[in-house]
């Protein structure tokens, strides 16, 4: 029945269900980073780009609650406020791009970002260049274009962080402070542009008890499974599974 009311076949409605439940999970283990990398392909696959960016930007602003206190807590305030500004600035334009490119064209651009970002991700490479307000700016409004246009603007940022000197906690705060920030200016863009259809408001409604049961499992397993092991076995299947929606 659920299936049919989404006009999603089974088999996709199923898919959908496992990819969010992964993406919780990640969300909850990183603190942000991979989490849309692993909902964003297979949602697009089946609902189209221009509802699946607001529903994996809904679940992650749901999620900034669970995440948030700790996060403040924890966060590089200075940080997370430069890339957060940036990022805000720069939504509206990758929102602008969403609603104005061919839709099968941006459902293989979220695709292909998945790749990309998975890729890099995996490979473990950091930014060893210069760092500060400027840098971090850089990386949050790149964030933020890819966020309003593909939803997934989450790897910049992680990246940036990631590869400074702060102690894994507060980049972990960092990462999860700034990715609950930026969902809502992306939301308010997605809402003036007119995502919100029926079967946006029923995707939420939905997956959001999914990604939040995975959001929590994710900070159980936290300091308990090794997390580049983790890391590597979401990304990697995320990767073929994104190959496989190219040629969908």
């Amino acid at each position: 029945m659920t299936a049919t009311l989404l006009e999603v076949p089974l088999y996709g409605f199923a898919a959908i269900v496992a990819a969010t439940l992964l993406g919780g999970v990640l969300r909850g283990f990183t603190g942000g980073a991979g989490a849309v990398v692993v909902v964003m392909p297979v949602l697009s696959a089946f609902v189209g780009a221009r509802e699946a960016v607001p529903v994996g930007v809904s679940l992650m602003l749901l999620t900034g609650f669970q995440l948030g206190r700790r996060a403040l807590r924890d966060a590089d305030l200075k940080e997370t406020a430069a890339l957060s500004i940036a990022c805000i600035l720069l939504i509206p334009a990758g929102a602008w791009l969403l609603f104005t490119v061919d839709e099968a064209l941006m459902r293989r651009a979220v695709a292909v970002m998945a790749i990309l970002f998975a890729a890099v991700l995996l490979s473990g490479w950091r930014h060893t260049g210069r760092r500060g307000p400027a840098m971090a700016s850089v990386a949050g409004g790149l964030s933020g274009l890819i966020s309003g246009a593909v939803g997934m603007g989450g790897p910049p940022m992680f990246l940036y962080v990631m590869s400074g000197p702060a102690p894994a906690h507060v980049q972990r705060g960092t990462i999860a402070l700034s990715s609950s920030i930026t969902p809502v200016v992306t939301l308010i863009a997605m809402a003036v542009a007119g995502a919100f259809v029926p079967r946006v408001f029923w995707l939420i409604l939905l997956l959001a008890p999914v990604f939040v049961f995975g959001t929590w499992a994710g900070t159980r397993f936290f300091g308990r499974v090794d997390e580049a092991l983790f890391r590597r076995l979401a990304l990697g299947a995320m990767i073929v599974v994104s190959a496989l929606v190219l040629f969908l």
